[in-house]
């Protein structure tokens, strides 16, 4: 009995065990199929977020390019972004206009936010449609899990398309038509340029420089554009041999981007008052600074810029132009002064001739005008950028001077600015071409001048976002590093010493300067009544022309903060002086050069920097011990003098003595000896001579340690003597 009761009661132990054992095993078994299930579970989410995403991704993509696409289509009209179905301002993450593509490929309004949507952004620069130039276009994408949008529930992309509109005024020429006007020697086109002419070529003949920097280096090519396959061709009937200097960035293109059509009305209604002339009474309209003389009459310069008369005008100055300006006239506009600007980073100019031509009256003077010129009639015998007067001109100065065009011509026709010889290119009477292209144009314009030259609106770069984290909003902004520094200046003077006191020096910026005046230079220097004279108030590269009433060291200085760059810097930020120029008329002596020199033997080697320069009047430094040498220390020295030496006989003989060494070259004929040595002297064969008759010398010193002697004698027929100062000269 016992041993039954034991065996049962081992049965129902093990039966315990074996229930427990089991019922563990079905809560692992469950605790494994819920993680397996929360992993599916998750999975799915996970993918379906993934394919979401995916989706707005897409979406975003799609949509700019259809919404870039209407924009592109239309040429240059803004009005087809903010009329698109999902045009929206404000918080684009948040919009209430959303819009997707429908079953037929047209936008349609979304009607849940489960939909795949998105919604459109503009912003521009500057912000008025009538004068932007650049800009963002923001495509945002989005679909959420929800009938309602939240941030948690939603996947967010955006697809972002930088724009600039492709203007008229980014060439400094943009014409349908040269036929009149060929590029020829002494004309300097500094900028890009186009000829709008089905199979057209600029022509050339001579030596012009079409498209191209030469004032830096290395030298900046422009784009030079044509419709036809070669964009520069020899002119008919030129033989000239020269060889122009020419971008090499020629862009033969098939874009017959017309040249727009000036609306009159549209000034008209801008400018509020309406100035009428005629042919025979032509408005004559005056610049005085910031004001205006409209008939003899003073006026202000009109609050938005815009200044219109019905029939031609006749316009000059008598100050520079400040602040900003656009004379419409709809005949012919006569330009008879310069027409500048106070600044060229505030202050801007725009003259149209909305059905006229603009001419430029020929004068024996350079005509200076920093302006936009737009003559886009395309009438036969109007829309012409010309000189007029060239025929009319007598007496001497009338042969050729420069006209400087500082901004833009944009025209039908570039007509003709200059009598030509057809053969050689020569300038026979008429205005030579100094285009320089004014880089400002291409992001901002006069006063609404640019509602009339913008063209085609280009893609410049294109950036996707994704996933966007909810609550980024608005138009990106882009991120500029301030320009603070003002420009730096560097001489390039001419050589010392000058046996003139007219000097030229090229001066060579940092960035392109203006505001430069002679009042802005001065003599450091010794010689006195030093007159300076810039070759132009702004630009890279200038040549500075100066007279000096005495001979002495002229030494430029540019005063500090005398102009100013595109930012408005000033600079240099301190005085700048050039290099010491000796002026030396009577041209006494010979020119030395002098060198400290660390071994031996010597080498008889000039470098682009000696120690020190002088001129030396005579070879007579006597034997003895002194601190310096022809400007330079005494001891380890080398000395080169070059000049001339005139023999008033037929025959001489010669004798060199130095301490150290000295080799002496007359014309040709050499003789000295070159080593250390106490003063010992070298004798020359008899030499040749025409009586009189300067002769090229060159002659080397040098002097190690110690005492020192060199002195030139000569034999003329009455022994040796020393050579006097009188026979030596620097120049011939």
């Amino acid at each position: 009995m016992i041993r039954t009761k034991f065996k049962r009661h081992r049965l129902k132990s093990e039966n315990g065990q074996a229930m427990l054992f089991a019922v563990a095993c079905i809560a692992i078994a469950s605790a494994i199929g819920l993680v397996a299930i929360t992993a599916v579970g998750r999975s799915l989410s996970t993918e379906a977020r993934v394919r979401r995403q995916n989706n707005v991704d897409s979406l975003a993509v799609s949509a700019s390019e259809e919404v870039f696409g209407r924009l592109a289509n239309s040429i240059n009209d803004l009005s087809v972004i903010t009329s698109h179905p999902g045009y929206s301002t404000g918080t684009d993450v948040d919009s209430t206009v959303w819009v997707r593509f429908g079953s037929d490929g047209q936008v349609a309004s979304c009607t849940t936010a489960k939909q795949t949507c998105f919604t459109v952004r503009l912003g521009l620069y500057p912000s008025n449609f009538l004068t932007a130039t650049s800009g963002v276009i923001q495509v945002t994408a989005r679909q959420c899990r929800a009938a309602t949008a939240s941030n948690s529930s939603c996947v967010f992309a955006r697809r972002q398309t930088t724009i600039r509109s492709r203007l008229f005024t980014d060439h400094v020429i943009w014409v349908n038509s040269a036929t009149s006007s060929k590029f020829v020697t002494g004309d300097l086109i500094n900028g890009p340029i186009r000829l709008n002419t089905a199979s057209g070529s600029f022509a050339y003949c001579g030596a012009p420089e079409i498209g191209i920097d030469t004032s830096v280096t290395p030298n900046v090519s422009y784009r030079v554009e044509t419709l036809g396959s070669s964009t520069t061709a020899v002119a008919s009937g030129c033989t000239s041999v020269l060889v122009p200097v020419m971008s090499t960035n020629l862009v033969p293109l098939s874009d017959t981007l017309a040249i727009p059509v000036v609306s009159a009305t549209d000034y008209a209604g801008l400018a509020g008052t309406t100035i009428t002339s005629s042919v025979a009474s032509p408005a004559a309209i005056v610049v005085v600074g910031d004001s205006l003389l409209v008939n003899g009459i003073s006026r202000a310069r009109p609050t938005n810029g815009v200044l219109y008369i019905d029939g031609p005008a006749t316009l000059r100055q008598t100050s520079n132009l400040v602040g900003t300006l656009t004379i419409v006239a709809t005949g012919d506009i006569a330009i008879t002064s310069d027409l500048q600007l106070n600044s060229q980073v505030d202050d801007k100019l725009a003259i149209v001739s909305t059905a006229g031509n603009i001419n430029i009256a020929f004068a024996s003077e350079s005509r200076i005008i920093e302006a936009l010129l737009l003559a886009p009639s395309l009438a036969a015998g109007t829309g012409i950028v010309q000189a007029t007067n060239i025929s009319s001109c007598t007496g001497a100065t009338c042969v050729q001077s420069a006209l400087v065009v500082y901004g833009a011509i944009v025209a039908r026709e570039l007509g003709a600015l200059a009598l030509v010889s057809t053969s050689t290119g020569a300038i026979q009477r008429g205005f030579s071409k100094a285009f320089t292209y004014d880089t400002r144009l291409a992001p901002s314009q006069p006063p609404y001048a640019v509602s009339q030259v913008r063209g085609r609106w280009m893609r410049l770069a294109m950036s996707t976002v994704t996933p966007l984290t909810p609550g980024i909003s608005g138009i990106a902004p882009t991120t500029t590093v301030a320009d603070t520094a003002g420009a730096t200046v560097v001489f390039t003077p001419p050589s010392s010493p000058s046996s003139s006191r007219t000097l030229s020096y090229r001066l060579t910026f940092s960035e392109r300067m203006s505001g430069l005046a002679a009042a802005d230079f001065s003599n450091t220097g010794t010689a006195t009544g030093c007159v300076f004279a810039p070759s132009s108030p702004f630009g890279v590269t200038i040549t500075l022309g100066v007279v000096c009433g005495s001979d002495g060291t002229v030494i430029v200085r540019l005063a500090a903060n005398s102009v100013i760059d595109a930012t408005n810097n000033t600079g240099p930020a301190a005085a700048s002086l050039a290099s010491s120029v000796t002026v030396r008329t009577t041209a006494a002596g010979l020119y030395t050069r002098g060198y400290y020199i660390t071994s031996r033997p010597v080498a008889r080697t000039d470098n682009a920097s000696p120690d020190c320069t002088s001129v030396q009047l005579d070879i007579a430094f006597a034997n003895s011990s002194r601190s310096t040498m022809a400007g330079c220390t005494a001891n380890q020295v080398a000395l080169h003098l070059t000049g001339f030496i005139t023999v008033p006989t037929a025959t001489a003989a010669f004798k060199v003595s130095s301490d150290d060494g000295a080799y002496v070259t007359i014309n040709g004929t050499s003789f000295g000896n070159w080593t250390d040595q106490s003063c010992r002297t070298t004798t020359s064969s008899t030499m040749s001579f025409t009586a009189n008759s300067p002769v090229v010398l060159d002659a080397w010193y040098y002097e190690w340690g110690g005492g020192e002697c060199f002195i030139l004698q000569w034999d003329i027929g009455a022994g040796f003597v020393n050579v006097p100062a009188s026979a030596f000269t620097y120049l011939p």
